[in-house]
């Protein structure tokens, strides 16, 4: 069945291919883009066939109220809020106006825009976020980025919010980590191309609904949509498989034996569970698909 698919930031890298895979499928794509609509290298959103709406700059009320009144009560079945943008901020070159900037389109935009299509969007709709994992307060170890990790934070935390308040109307938002990409933001010094990571954000989309609304996924895991039993729940496996731990030795990260988690946690962050074996492989654990067996917790693998 043919839905509508609204995007922002479409006009190239991951948006634009993610554009073109959406109306392979059959769907009606609404691209929104800021400046031009020719992606570099020739590519024309318009050789698409898709239906193009330029001149939106997610940061400005105007512009996305404009978006508003184009797409006017057109039903939107998915909306993936894509435009971001990237800047580099040390204690050394510091630049407050570009931080600020950052969180006006990387924070507020997405909201903007969501808050401002909420009319189009019904039962079953479905809202994508594009995050970050340089958003996480945990993970952060090498510093710098100012504004970019404090605006994928905010994002986080308002993905969240809007999770909980619209799953009562049907609504399910993903919050997605699309990878290190080769785009222009990174310079094309990515591992994945922008074809293959758009490729994997579609999948989470398909897999998102009221079940896994407001997770957090990295576009390279498989799907958050299975449940393993809570620590200590019936059916949990009791081969003695403690809760393995993450050390950093050498420079690398080494992780032992796999966790399972919750299918409603995050699918990046391990639980703590220590009564749950993830050598049970049926319904009841599930893990990165690198670690395949269950090994003692002394024992460590490279990630």
């Amino acid at each position: 069945m043919s839905q509508t698919i609204v995007i922002t930031g479409a006009n190239r890298g991951i948006g634009y291919d993610m554009a073109r895979l959406w109306k392979a499928r059959g769907n009606h794509v609404i691209a929104v883009c800021r400046s031009s609509a020719v992606k570099k290298g020739g590519e024309d959103l318009h050789d698409l066939g898709v239906r193009v709406i330029e001149g939106i700059d997610v940061s400005r009320a105007e512009d996305v109220q404009t978006l508003k009144q184009e797409l006017g009560d057109t039903p939107v079945d998915v909306l993936y809020n894509n435009a971001g943008m990237m800047e580099s901020e040390t204690l050394e070159d510091m630049n407050f106006e570009q931080i600020q900037k950052q969180f006006e389109v990387n924070t507020l935009g997405p909201l903007r825009v969501t808050h401002a299509l909420l009319d189009n969007l019904g039962d079953g709709a479905k809202v994508g976020l594009m995050t970050s994992r340089m958003g996480s307060i945990a993970d952060n170890d090498s510093g710098k980025k100012y504004g970019y990790r404090i605006s994928k934070a905010g994002l986080n935390a308002a993905g969240k919010s809007l999770a909980v308040d619209l799953k009562d109307k049907g609504i399910a938002v993903a919050i997605l980590h699309p990878g290190y990409v080769q785009t222009d933001m990174t310079g094309h010094t990515g591992h994945i191309t922008a074809e293959k990571a758009a490729h994997r954000l579609v999948q989470r989309m398909d897999e998102l609904n009221l079940d896994n609304t407001g997770t957090f996924w990295p576009a390279l895991t498989g799907s958050a949509t299975r449940t393993a039993p809570a620590c200590g729940a019936a059916g949990a496996c009791s081969n003695g498989c403690s809760a393995p731990t993450r050390t950093r030795r050498r420079g690398r990260w080494r992780r032992s034996a796999r966790r399972c988690w919750p299918g409603t946690r995050s699918p990046t962050r391990w639980s703590p569970c220590t009564t749950a074996c993830p050598r049970a492989r049926a319904a009841n654990c599930w893990t990165r698909p690198w670690n395949r067996a269950c090994t003692p917790s002394t024992i460590r693998r490279k990630n």
